[in-house]
């Protein structure tokens, strides 16, 4: 009995040197189109936000902390744990 005759893996030569080529530019596509600047710098802005945000509440959970407030002061960390959260999400953007 013959064995069928198996193809053998080949690599895509062109589509290896298509990504060579474009390696620098990092995860842009075409399809970015002309706004990539504004919304790279809207990115930006929101992210930036959501920091200040973290900055803050963490600031109102040590004050509550401080003042002997235990359920006040873990509402703030939990808004500043969630505002971490969404600062992620924009950064991994």
């Amino acid at each position: 009995m013959n064995a069928p005759e198996h193809k053998h893996l080949q690599l895509d030569e062109q589509a290896l040197q298509r990504a060579r080529q474009h390696l620098d530019e990092g995860p842009v596509t075409p399809s970015y189109g002309p706004w990539r600047d504004d919304v790279i710098r809207l990115l930006n802005d929101a992210l930036a936000t959501e920091l200040v945000c973290v900055l803050r509440y963490k600031r109102h959970y040590f004050t509550a902390h401080g003042l002997n407030s235990p359920r006040i002061a873990e509402e703030f960390l939990e808004h500043a744990t969630q505002e971490a959260v969404h600062a992620d999400r924009l950064a991994e953007r």
